[in-house]
């Protein structure tokens, strides 16, 4: 090959080096273009994506605008309705006030009027005040004789029934007719006369040394079966004098109750409240019973098993005078028993309550008591007074703090003798709390009867007393010149 022709080849292939890059390049420009219009349609894309989603979230906004806007507009028609309606009432107030003053103008002159009448009847109370004042001076006059001569006749009385209650206490077995009116229209005769005695004398107003009126509340306290309620129907039989026996105490227990109530009613002065048989239980407590008998508890509140109170709480009183303890005669006491009744007794110890005892079905202890009739010779059984003797020594309790008496259990119709038994343990009883409350009143008066009392050590001042005497002194002699 000449040097002409490779020259000629050399330069074709040359041209087509050079267009194959040529080539190459526009190509590669191609997929560069290719490239970024690739990146710029997913730019292009990310943007349309974004654009709708804040579409949608504009369009959601715009729906809570419309949604608000609604729920405004209503508020604003409620608000209208409700100025509406406020407008009205403001309207109907505004006649009333009219109406209103008028009423009061229309009251305002009757008030004149009235005050005109009021003048005329206080110038005719002037006119009859002094009239009953002149009468009152008379009244006062004869109503200080009155009392004065009643003054009297309480004295004499008071002074008879304390003999009568110290023959009483002395008579300590031999209550009741003789033997030799029993049975004879004079025994029964007696018997009704001592029941009408004893009757009134606990109707009576009864007063202590301050001049208050005694009003003695009886706790009936003692053991479930023991005859409480039935002695507290004795004496309301007694006391309202009924010809059948009475039922307002309720006899019995309710079997599975828990929770019981006091039984409270007055007769006169005098409270007689009938305690729940509880006194069985084991599960009580020193200080419960001591809250019951000493006042702690209101006698409406509802106690337990335990005495725990369940309401009606006060501060520590001597509501109770007197605690009747009521046992069946042939009782044999038990531990737990005579621990309760040891703190009934310590309370009436240390002055907190006085005690009696009253032992009931009389007509088991001796079967001749079946028979009213034999009742005025009560304690000339010899059943009897080994029975008090027994319940003394077990108890603790002195002779003559012990009272028997019969229950209404079979009998249809009360019976004087029966009756004078349930009075006489009242009596008793009344005697002891009346008792008691001259004790408190004198325990009070102990402790005041060194404060009243000057120091050993103080001087008087005789100062003033002197001052005052001078004066006088000087008055009189004035006086005296004035004269002559």
């Amino acid at each position: 090959m000449s040097w002409l022709d490779w020259d000629v080849g050399g330069g074709k292939r040359a041209q087509q080096d050079e267009a194959l890059r040529a080539e190459s390049r526009r190509a590669e420009d191609e997929r560069e273009r290719a490239e970024r219009e690739r990146e710029e349609a997913d730019q292009a894309k990310e943007k349309a994506h974004e654009s709708a989603s804040r579409a949608k979230d504009a369009e959601e906004r715009a729906q809570k605008e419309r949604q608000r806007a609604n729920e405004e507009k209503e508020q604003a028609e409620r608000e209208r309705k409700a100025a509406a309606k406020a407008k009205e009432e403001a309207a109907a107030n505004a006649r009333r006030a009219e109406q209103a003053k008028e009423q009061a103008q229309t009251e305002k002159r009757r008030a004149l009027e009235a005050h005109e009448i009021a003048k005329e009847e206080r110038e005719r109370a002037e006119e009859a005040r002094a009239h009953a004042e002149d009468e009152a001076k008379k009244s006062e006059e004869m109503r200080q004789k009155k009392e004065t001569a009643e003054i009297e006749n309480q004295r004499l009385l008071d002074e008879r029934d304390e003999k009568q209650r110290r023959d009483e206490t002395l008579m300590k077995f031999s209550w009741g007719p003789n033997k030799t009116n029993r049975g004879t229209s004079k025994g029964e005769d007696q018997a009704s006369m001592e029941v009408k005695r004893l009757r009134e004398k606990f109707y009576k107003r009864n007063k202590d040394k301050e001049g208050k009126v005694i009003c003695g509340k009886i706790l009936i306290f003692g053991p479930g079966g023991a005859g409480k309620s039935s002695f507290c129907n004795g004496l309301r039989s007694a006391l309202k004098d009924y010809d059948i026996p009475a039922n307002y105490y309720a006899v019995g227990l309710c079997d599975g109750a828990l929770t019981k109530n006091f039984q409270a009613a007055r007769y006169g002065h005098h409270w007689v409240i009938d305690m729940p048989g509880i006194l069985e239980s084991n599960l009580l407590k020193t200080e419960n019973i001591e809250a019951i008998a000493s006042g702690r508890v209101r006698f409406d509140a509802e106690i337990t098993e335990t005495l725990d109170v369940k309401g009606n709480l006060q501060e520590a009183q001597r509501d109770v005078s007197c605690v009747v303890l009521v046992l069946h005669h042939g009782i044999t006491l038990g531990k737990e028993l005579k621990r309760q009744l040891d703190v009934i007794i310590q309370l009436g110890g240390r002055g907190a309550l006085s005690y009696h005892l009253v032992l009931t079905h009389l007509d088991e202890c001796d079967p001749q008591f079946k028979d009213p009739d034999n009742l005025p010779n009560l304690y000339t059984s010899p059943l009897v007074q080994e029975a008090v003797k027994n319940m003394s020594e077990q108890t603790g309790i002195p002779g003559y703090a012990i009272s028997y008496v019969k229950n209404y259990v079979t009998e249809t119709e009360t019976d004087t003798n029966t009756k004078l038994l349930h009075l006489r343990a009242l009596d008793r009883i009344l005697t002891s709390t009346a008792d008691q409350v001259e004790k408190m009143i004198d325990n009070k008066l102990q402790k005041k009867m060194y404060e009243d009392a000057p120091d050993d050590g103080e001087t008087i001042d005789w100062a003033i007393p002197m001052s005052i005497f001078a004066v006088v002194i000087l008055f009189l002699a004035v006086v005296y010149m004035f004269i002559q």
